[in-house]
């Protein structure tokens, strides 16, 4: 049995690895990875149902913005992933049908502590969604964030910094929708 080689996408040149082989790759080694974050980081997002809500949204949103400053093989993953996100590929399209369903589950989850018991699936989910783009906006454009006009200098104090204020505007945000 003969297994045919990759399609070569028109818009690469001829030879080179196709980039949909790359972010396979690269989504193979994210979920490995995701797999043993607990171990590597400390952080267990199953850990979150057994915190106080406001301490569970602290810990989801520090983890979600420790791309910023760490430089593991896990936070450039995600720096990859986030910028993969601009324009998803069918690769990152299937990888995320896949693997994201448990962790928005579980970012749902968070924020219906927050939210009133009868609110929609539709809407803890966009809640949820609201949430880690407050936080995805930063670890996309870090690069940018650091050079004029915005300066930013991003390190462990900056991180705690923009946590609390992520935190803060999350808890104004959803009790104001209970």
């Amino acid at each position: 049995m003969r297994i045919a080689p990759w399609p070569q996408n028109p818009h690469e040149p001829p030879g080179s690895i196709p980039v949909a082989l790359i972010v396979a790759a690269v989504a193979d080694e994210v979920r490995n990875l995701m797999n043993s974050l607990a171990a590597v980081n400390g952080f267990d997002p199953e850990q979150l149902k057994d915190l106080p809500r406001e301490e569970a949204l602290r810990s989801f949103v520090q983890q979600q913005l420790r791309p910023l400053h760490a430089h593991d093989d896990m936070s450039r993953y995600v720096r990859i992933f986030a910028w993969e996100n601009v324009h998803p590929s069918k690769v990152l399209r299937k990888f995320i049908t896949t693997n994201a369903t448990p962790y928005l589950a579980r970012a749902a989850e968070l924020v219906r502590r927050f939210l009133p018991p009868d609110t929609s699936d539709t809407d803890a989910a966009c809640a949820a969604i609201w949430l880690m783009g407050q936080c995805s906006i930063f670890v996309r454009n870090r690069d940018q964030f650091v050079q004029p006009p915005f300066n930013l200098k991003i390190d462990e104090s900056f991180v705690e910094q923009l946590t609390d204020l992520v935190c803060g505007l999350a808890l104004k945000g959803l009790a104001r929708a209970a």
